[in-house]
């Protein structure tokens, strides 16, 4: 017999329903427009919740996640005429492309590598094995809605190594934690530093900021309770409280490679390694498009600093639970940076305008073939199947309520 769902879950799918239903009426134009899709997907989703009971809702996260990816895309380029867009991206440079395509691989690269100073000593973990695992995360972002590589990085490393999930998750948290503050301290020396400063980027800064203290708050509040409950070494004794003392443990086991300060240094210079070629891969992307002289022309800061910008708002844009590759809140992302770069010249429509919107396809586009290709072949190279994609978010939600084993 199928339970009907607790009063907050079924509040979260209301939600989900009624938030894309709301903005399609907010923005509906003609019956042909993406909002009519909006609105009716909406009020039969938002019914079936209502009159649903147990697992019949099984659509919530595809349709959540596809409306939200509409409503974003209409937002950064329902102004978008296709002759202005050619004609902005007439000039492309296939040989800077490539060299783009390249820096963001190589960015990847490292990134995987500097993961593995996060896991060292939580078992038989090779630099490859963390290197694969993130090339086949970043082929799963792409492939699957909502990041899902995360977890799919999870499970493959699992996979591979044996590592526990509780423990490779706590090194991905990590990993997001430090990233997260890197981004908060570039657009903090941008607000500084440069003409940027604007209430948008403020905000901006402060949700972040309200992240990363909430997270950190969570890690800080594992070890607490790690520490006040041990984990009962006892065979046979299961149950909801130790299974939580048993994630707590291998939770703060997860973080323990920060403690050493040589693992940390790595970790850092890493991460500035990564970071930069990821930046460096969207100023070639630029200069790919012929926008460098329309960021000294228009912007409120250089190149430099405009890229800078371009790479934390699109990183942050990735939070937001979206189709594959984050496509919608990444486009809508783009668009925001190049108005707050160069406002006076944005209008709807304008030349300017054209520029963005092609960059937000062309950047979105760079950084997916090189993921989806590198990813995609050493993952079904290594005999992974599909099914590993469909099974990732199932088999990782094992981490809050680890097995007695």
């Amino acid at each position: 017999m199928k339970k009907t769902p607790v009063l907050w879950r079924r509040l979260l799918h209301l939600m989900g329903g009624m938030a894309p239903l709301a903005y399609g009426v907010w923005r509906w134009s003609t019956p042909l427009s993406i909002h009519t899709f909006l609105i009716a997907g909406g009020v039969i989703f938002t019914v079936a919740v209502v009159l649903a009971k147990g697992n019949a809702v099984k659509l919530l996260a595809e349709f959540t996640q596809a409306a939200i990816t509409f409503a974003f895309l209409d937002l950064a380029l329902r102004h978008v005429k296709l002759p202005e867009l050619i004609y902005a991206l007439r000039h492309l440079d296939p040989i800077l492309i490539f060299a783009g395509m390249f820096a963001f691989t190589m960015g990847i690269w490292f990134r995987g590598y500097r993961w593995y100073f996060l896991l060292e000593g939580k078992g038989k973990i090779r630099r490859w094995d963390a290197v694969f695992s993130t090339y086949v995360s970043y082929f799963g972002n792409f492939a699957m809605p909502a990041r899902a590589g995360e977890l799919l990085r999870i499970v493959v490393l699992g996979k591979r190594t044996g590592v526990s999930k509780a423990a490779a998750t706590a090194s991905v948290l990590m990993e997001k934690i430090a990233d997260l503050l890197t981004l908060v301290i570039v657009v903090l020396c941008l607000l500084g530093f440069t003409e940027l400063g604007g209430p948008t980027l403020r905000f901006i800064v402060g949700i972040g900021a309200v992240v990363a203290v909430v997270l950190i708050s969570v890690m800080v509040g594992a070890i607490i309770l790690r520490k006040l409950f041990p984990l009962e070494d006892e065979p046979g004794v299961a149950g909801p409280g130790n299974r939580i003392r048993r994630f707590l443990h291998f939770f703060v086991e997860g973080m323990r490679p920060a403690s050493r300060p040589e693992h940390v240094g790595r970790f850092l210079l890493l991460s500035f390694v990564a970071w930069g070629l990821i930046s460096y891969s969207c100023y070639i992307f630029l200069t790919s498009q012929g926008l460098i002289d329309w960021l000294h022309e228009f912007g409120r800061a250089g190149p430099i600093a405009s890229t800078l910008l371009l790479v934390v708002l699109v990183n942050a844009s990735t939070m937001i639970p979206a189709g594959p590759g984050s496509a919608g809140p990444y486009q809508a992302a783009v668009m925001l940076a190049f108005t707050l770069i160069g406002a006076s010249s944005m209008e709807a429509g304008s030349a300017a305008y054209h520029n963005a919107a092609g960059f937000s396809i062309l950047l979105w586009i760079g950084q997916a073939l090189p993921s989806v290709i590198v990813g995609g072949v050493l993952f079904f190279r290594s005999g992974l199947t599909m099914q590993i994609l469909r099974t990732a978010e199932r088999e990782a939600a094992e981490v809050m309520m680890p097995p007695d084993n």
